[in-house]
């Protein structure tokens, strides 16, 4: 991968912002050879944008989601819990032994 003519960047695709991305083109076979060995499967060459003269502007986005159950179950106290174990023990092996 090529950004911005230089080869090799570390990170990758993980690094740039997508909104930062004005062009790629994807080089296979001879046109990809000037790359060198690294090459032989194809290049993909990335240019991102330039900055602009005039007044700056800043772009702003924002997301945000909340996460709960839709419903909480009932539970048991300690000695429900208990009776229960106890019910369950007894019906796996009703001979006691």
């Amino acid at each position: 991968m090529v950004v911005d003519g230089v080869p090799g960047q570390v990170g990758g695709l993980e690094r740039l912002d997508p909104n930062d991305i004005e062009s790629m083109t994807i080089l296979k076979d001879a046109s990809a050879a000037v790359y060198g060995s690294r090459a032989a499967n194809g290049v993909i060459l990335i240019t991102t944008r330039r900055g602009k003269t005039g007044k700056p502007t800043i772009n702003y986005s924002f997301n945000q989601g909340f996460a709960s159950p839709t419903r909480l179950p009932k539970m048991a106290d300690a000695p429900t819990y208990a009776a229960i174990q106890n019910e369950i023990q007894y019906y796996d092996n009703p001979a006691g032994g």
